[in-house]
This record gives C-alpha cells, sequence and structure tokens, in this order.
C-alpha cells in the first residue's frame, strides 16, 4: 500500500512538473516577435523566423529516414508491438534518434543560417510508417535499416517507423536567439542559435496561433492529470493510516 502511496504521489508530481514546464514554454513562445530576416540584430531575442528551409550549399541534407525526400532535420522512433497473455498488446522502442544539419531559413527579406541543438524542442508534425513483415517493408525504411544498423533486419515483427521532418523547401518557423558569428573571411553575419536553456529553441511546421494553442493545452493536460493522482493519493494514504492505527491498537489491547 505505501509503495502505491509513494508511486501516485510521485506520479503527480512529475506531471504537475511537466505541465509548469510546458506552460512556461507556452509563454516563451507567445513572446517570441515574429521578425523578418531583414530585421534580425544579435542579442534580440527570441525571435520567431518563418521561412523556406534551404540547404547550404557545401553542407547539403540527408535523406528523409522512412520517406522519400531530402531533410534537414530528422527526428525519428523505431517501435515494436507484441503480445502478452497478461497484459495485452505492448509496444516498446527499438531506437530513437535524432539528425540535424545547419541550414537557411529564408523570407522575402532574406535568409539567416539556423544552427539546430540536439535539446531543443521539435514540434513537427509526424509521419507514421506501418509495417507487418519484411514483404511489407517500404524502399526508403528498407535503406535506412541498410545505411545505419540501427534495428535488427527482422522479418517477423510488427513495427511503426515514426518520423518528424523538416524537408528541404519546407515552410517552418524556428524560434531562437539571433546571435553574432564571423565568416571564414571575418565578416561578421546573424545566425539563430540556441541560447542559455536549448530547451527554448523551438523548431515547427505549426503557425505561431497554432504552437501557442497546443503547447498551453499539453501544459494544462498534465497538471490536471498530476493534480488527479495527488489527489487520489491523499485518501488512500488517510485510508493507509487507518489500518496501521487499527492493527497497532489489535497488537497492543
Amino acid at each position: 500500500m505505501g509503495g502505491v502511496i509513494l508511486l501516485m504521489f510521485g506520479a503527480g508530481a512529475y506531471l504537475i512538473k511537466n505541465g509548469l514546464y510546458l506552460r512556461g514554454r507556452g509563454k516563451r513562445v507567445a513572446a517570441a516577435e515574429p521578425t523578418a530576416v531583414a530585421d534580425l540584430e544579435p542579442g534580440q531575442g527570441p525571435v520567431a523566423i518563418t521561412g523556406t528551409a534551404r540547404a547550404i550549399e557545401g553542407v547539403g541534407s540527408f535523406p528523409a529516414p522512412f520517406t522519400d525526400g531530402q531533410a534537414l532535420v530528422s527526428n525519428t522512433w523505431v517501435s515494436k508491438s507484441s503480445w502478452h497473455y497478461r497484459a495485452g498488446k505492448q509496444r516498446r522502442n527499438l531506437y530513437d534518434g535524432l539528425e540535424t544539419v545547419p541550414f537557411l531559413l529564408a523570407d522575402e527579406t532574406g535568409a539567416v543560417r539556423v544552427v539546430p541543438h540536439d535539446d531543443a524542442y521539435y514540434r513537427i508534425e509526424q509521419t507514421t510508417v506501418r509495417e507487418g513483415d519484411r514483404s511489407e517493408r517500404t524502399r526508403p525504411v528498407q535503406e535506412w535499416i541498410d545505411r545505419t544498423g540501427a534495428v535488427a533486419d527482422e522479418s517477423d515483427d510488427s513495427r511503426n517507423y515514426i518520423q518528424q521532418l523538416i524537408e528541404v523547401g519546407e515552410t517552418a518557423t524556428v524560434l531562437a536567439e539571433p546571435r553574432e558569428t564571423r565568416g571564414d573571411w571575418g565578416e561578421t553575419t546573424v545566425e539563430l542559435a540556441a541560447g542559455e536553456d536549448p530547451s527554448d529553441m523551438v523548431f515547427t511546421d505549426l503557425d505561431g496561433d497554432e504552437l501557442r494553442s497546443s503547447t498551453t493545452k499539453r501544459g494544462l493536460l498534465f497538471i490536471g492529470g498530476g493534480a488527479v493522482c495527488a489527489l487520489l493519493a491523499v485518501p488512500t494514504f488517510v485510508t493507509f493510516l487507518f489500518f496501521a492505527f487499527v492493527f497497532l491498537l489489535e497488537l497492543l489491547l
């Protein structure tokens, strides 16, 4: 009983903490000023730049993991479903990974270099490729397995291949802090990069209102779920104390 109570309190605290963090992120997203590339200045941030993602000459792009196309940002997961006679259908992660390259974000006023960070927040639409066995596997998925060896090339399982992509030519929004950098010839330019807290850097294919709304809603859901867990733990704890008290009385009398 005591373990259950601690688990409920712990789960509630974890959910509330994450919910408050998401609400804080929503406020930071709302505070980011929509800015044109031509108006960027070092130390201005955070700003929100919306434009077309382009590859940098000499840096390039890479193949999208599970679909055709060339990507600049790729956040991927591979999960496997299995059946347990007691627990029923279960799913576990076989792989998760993030691949990025610096790229350009261009609007009608110019282009700015973007330097992704591993700890940034990637709020991008997911694409899921499902398979039952190897005979159903798509060519891009098979090429990704052959190229990376990230998961076993098995044929008797059921997998989901999930990806979040920013592709070449796609419209995207980046929330970041403009910073000054120097080129190979000493020239000064501005680029978008992570600040002191890399998780404040956001990559998304949603517009500003959608991003703010979804982030705030997720935060409220986490807080609500955490509050429910904590509230349920209170009567459980009181009941536990009551029965413990009765048990002690029986021992003493």
